[in-house]
């Protein structure tokens, strides 16, 4: 007899709003991520000015800020004894972060050099950073992103869903839409937590080694789940099945229901998606 729970979370994972629950929540990660990286970039700025201004930090003080993202709250800025430090990221009493498509803008254009960061946040704020200082806050930037790959895992998580979305990404001067892999995991008390993501480098599905990507998250601590699911993407099942060969896999029902669309004929589309909705 199958385990209930099983039962419920195979229900879940069949539900027509799965590709958009997944997507909030990537939204929802993507927003805690900037939080992060706002006030790492903030305390690696105070660093910088204590040292030439002969500050020392002193705190934080906590506000909002909206971004692309959404309404970033409780975000902590820090601050100095003296109260001479302000951050270049945004302006003292604004509540919004509305310069983040300037700054992409600049950034592509120069290069991403850290003299041309250094121009451009001298261009957008009027700050003036030399290329050392900036290359100190982008390698604190790296740090913060290794650490989130790198992170053990310690919930058991009874289903994973491996899923992607496009984001654009800049390579060698050109600006292309490329397929962002990640691997989501549901625990057992219904949250849903991003695990890992992983860029194909612009070579399609293939060039991803889904057993390397598996035996990396089975190394940081990943257990076994109850399933998994996933597109029929080349080589995933077989990975699932050799680190994990108890947990089952599933297609997604979502892109199955899509791929049988495709082979209907459009004037009779209509109807077999009611059909489809009374059957999932």
């Amino acid at each position: 007899m199958k385990d209930p729970l099983y039962e419920n979370l195979k229900i879940i994972i069949q539900h027509p709003e799965k590709k958009k629950i997944l997507e909030n929540l990537l939204f929802k990660e993507i927003k805690n991520m900037t939080k992060n990286l706002l006030e790492t970039l903030i305390l690696e700025e105070r660093r910088i000015f204590c040292e030439e201004m002969d500050d020392v930090g002193n705190g934080y003080f906590l506000r909002s800020l909206k971004t692309p993202f959404g309404e970033i709250k409780n975000l902590r800025v820090a601050r100095t004894r003296k109260k001479n430090f302000k951050t270049a990221i945004f302006e003292p009493y604004s509540r919004e972060f509305l310069y983040l498509d300037e700054l992409i803008y600049y950034m592509y254009a120069g290069g991403c050099s850290t003299r041309d960061v250094a121009n451009t946040l001298e261009k957008i704020y009027g700050v003036k950073y030399s290329p050392t200082s900036i290359s100190r806050i982008t390698s604190v930037v790296t740090k913060k992103i290794e650490e989130f790959k790198n992170a053990p895992i310690t919930k058991w998580y009874p289903v994973l869903y491996v899923d992607g979305t496009y984001l654009k990404v800049r390579r060698g001067g050109v600006t292309e839409n490329e397929v962002v892999y990640f691997v989501a995991g549901l625990s057992e008390d219904g949250h849903k937590e991003i695990l890992g993501y992983w860029i194909p480098g612009g070579s399609g599905e293939s060039a991803l080694n889904w057993k390397e990507i598996f035996k990396e998250l089975y190394k940081r601590g990943l257990k076994e789940p109850l399933l998994v699911v996933g597109d029929n993407l080349p080589g995933l099942e077989e990975a699932v099945k050799l680190i994990y060969p108890l947990a089952d896999f599933q297609s997604c029902v979502l892109h199955k229901v899509r791929n049988t669309l495709n082979r209907v004929r459009k004037r009779e589309r209509p109807c077999s998606c009611r059909r489809f909705e009374g059957d999932i």
